[in-house]
């Protein structure tokens, strides 16, 4: 698995931990059909991603 499936992948799985089932597999897919932009935000946006993790450590 790549490192982009793997990042949506675990996104499923801990945004259906959080929502109620009658709306998990909706959530679901839009992660997977919004992947790109997902991935694409994260890269334009590393420099913020970063520095939220660094600062709730």
């Amino acid at each position: 698995m790549n490192p982009e499936d793997e990042l949506i992948s675990k996104l499923k799985t801990e945004i259906g931990k959080q929502i109620p089932e009658v709306f998990r597999g909706m959530a679901e897919q839009m992660l997977v059909k919004n992947k790109e932009v997902i991935i694409n935000w994260l890269k334009d946006n590393k420099d913020l991603v970063k520095e939220v993790i660094e600062s709730s450590s």
